[in-house]
């Protein structure tokens, strides 16, 4: 939760960015998220100074780049691609894309095609995971991404159970993290399409069965 703040020199960004590159010898389906959201975080502009932190942002961007082989790296980089203007990390972006794209053999948009994951979700667009003696549904529609609580039972709870909020902090932490990358997913899916209609892109049936429709 740290967020570098320009206008105060502080050396602990320093250890900061060695956590960052040590990031992709984690489980990388679990850590791309986290470090894509820190990446747009470290870039986002502050009035009269600039980027929070270019050398944390940098790191962030060289954190996912060495984790791409994956889905989920691999998405978060293009996802950033619409969400950071900093021109110094567009073009460390682009760098890192066209990097990605020459190693697999693959064209970018093609890359991009293949490259969403499926974020645990089934056919139907859930995915349910127990905390506790409750259990958290994530739904995906075509608008947005839901978060359901439930009892044990099944019975539908307004919010999150008390017993989950105290006793599982960390697993909670991780289920909202989930939704936050399923609807980045989702927004970038949206914007991919309304831009293919400009770039009058076109799929076999097939290929937009799997890669959007599934």
């Amino acid at each position: 939760d740290i967020i570098p703040d320009p206008a105060r020199v502080d050396d602990s960004l320093d250890i900061m960015k060695g956590l960052v590159w040590l990031t992709p010898q984690l489980d990388h389906d679990m850590m791309a998220g986290p470090v894509g959201r820190f990446a747009e975080t470290c870039f986002r502009k502050v009035p009269n100074f600039g980027a929070r932190s270019i050398g944390l942002g940098n790191a962030a961007l060289w954190a996912l780049s060495a984790m791409a082989d994956g889905p989920h790296a691999a998405a978060e980089l293009f996802r950033l691609t619409a969400k950071i203007k900093y021109p110094s990390a567009q073009a460390q972006i682009a760098k890192r894309l066209a990097a990605l794209a020459t190693s697999s053999g693959q064209s970018l948009t093609a890359l991009e095609d293949i490259g969403l994951p499926d974020h645990g979700l089934d056919a139907a667009g859930q995915r349910v995971e127990s905390i506790g003696e409750a259990n958290a549904t994530l739904t995906l529609t075509a608008n947005d991404t839901d978060l359901a609580w439930h009892d044990a039972g099944g019975k539908p709870l307004k919010s999150v159970p008390a017993a989950v909020r105290s006793g599982h902090k960390g697993e909670l932490a991780a289920v909202r993290k989930a939704a936050a990358d399923i609807e980045a997913a989702r927004a970038g899916q949206v914007a991919r399409l309304e831009s293919s209609w400009v770039e009058r892109r076109d799929w076999t049936f097939a290929d937009w069965q799997a890669h959007y429709l599934g």
